[in-house]
C-alpha cells in the first residue's frame, strides 16, 4: 500500500482503488473483507483530499449500513469495529458512524443484531461522556436485546451491559489520551490538503 501511494499521486490513485476496496468489502469472504477494510483504513489515513474522504464515508454508510442485504449490514459492523481501532471520536461524529451503527441494533435479521451486541462495547468507547442522547440509545438498544428470543444475543447483551458498567475512569482517561492523538493526526491531513492546494494546478 505504501509503495503504491509513493508511486502514484493520491489524487489519481484515489479514483479507482477505493471503489475496488468497497467492492471487496461487499463481495469478499471474511478474510478478504478484513484485508480490504484495513487497506481502506490505510488509504483514509494517508489521503489528504478531504472531499474524497467525505465522499467515501457517505458511500460507505449508505451502501452498507442501509444495505438491502443483511450481509452488507454485517459488513458495516465489521468496518465500524476496525475503524474504532484507528480513528477518533470526532471522525465518527463527522461521518455519523455512531448513528448508523445504533440503527442496526433492532435489525430484523438476528445475525445483524448478534454482530451489533458483540460490537456494542466498541460503540460505547466511541461515545463522548456528554453525548447523553447516543448513550441513552445504546443502553436502550442493549436492554431491548436482553429480551431477544435468540439466547446468544440475549446473553451477549447482558454481558456487554455488565462490561460497560465495569469500565473505569482510568480506562476512559486512557481512551481520551489515545483519541486526542488520533484527532491530531487527522487534523494534520486537513493542514496538508491546504498546503497541497496551493500548488495544485
Amino acid at each position: 500500500m505504501n509503495k503504491c501511494i509513493n508511486c502514484f499521486g493520491l489524487k489519481e490513485y484515489g479514483e479507482a482503488y477505493p471503489n475496488f476496496l468497497l467492492k471487496e468489502i461487499e463481495k469478499g469472504n471474511n478474510t478478504v473483507r478484513k484485508c480490504a477494510i484495513q487497506s481502506l483504513i490505510h488509504f483514509l489515513m494517508k489521503n489528504h483530499y478531504m472531499a474524497k474522504t467525505e465522499d467515501l464515508m457517505k458511500r460507505l454508510v449508505s451502501q452498507f449500513s442501509e444495505g438491502k442485504t443483511y450481509q452488507c449490514r454485517i459488513a458495516f459492523l465489521q468496518v465500524y469495529e476496525q475503524f474504532t481501532q484507528n480513528f477518533s471520536r470526532q471522525f465518527f461524529k463527522n461521518y455519523n458512524l455512531n448513528e448508523a451503527v445504533l440503527s442496526l441494533a433492532s435489525d430484523k435479521v438476528f445475525e445483524v443484531r448478534k454482530k451489533f451486541v458483540e460490537n456494542a462495547l466498541n460503540v460505547r468507547k466511541m461515545l463522548e461522556a456528554d453525548d447523553k442522547a447516543s448513550l441513552a440509545k445504546l443502553e436502550s438498544a442493549l436492554l431491548k436485546n436482553v429480551t431477544d428470543k435468540n439466547k446468544v444475543i440475549s446473553e451477549t447483551a447482558k454481558q456487554t451491559l455488565k462490561d460497560i458498567k465495569l469500565l473505569t475512569k482510568l480506562f476512559f482517561d486512557g481512551c481520551n489520551s489515545e483519541d486526542s492523538q488520533r484527532q491530531k493526526n487527522e487534523e494534520k491531513l486537513c493542514t496538508k490538503e491546504k498546503e497541497v492546494s496551493l500548488f495544485d494546478f
